[in-house]
């Protein structure tokens, strides 16, 4: 399974103020399987993670998503 990671240096903050576990956003699939599975966790502990199964519609949404969000914060690319 293909699968691809992405680590985040924004980590939440405990109430303490403190910096806390490092997450990861994972996205994975099967090469012409029913789904793309979309989750995050925090660095060696897969169990506490969330995981989510995204069919092709819910991809694409996802995608459209994700531009608007990007361009809204850092501005279109050229």
């Amino acid at each position: 399974m293909p699968k691809e990671v992405i680590a985040t240096n924004h980590a939440p903050q405990d109430p303490a103020g403190e910096a806390a576990h490092e997450w990861l956003l994972s996205v994975g699939w099967i090469q012409d399987g029913a789904d793309v599975q979309v989750g995050a966790g925090i660095t060696g502990d897969y169990d506490a993670g969330q995981f989510f199964c995204l069919d092709r519609s819910q991809v694409n949404r996802l995608i459209r998503i994700l531009r608007k969000a990007r361009d809204q914060a850092f501005g279109a690319d050229a």
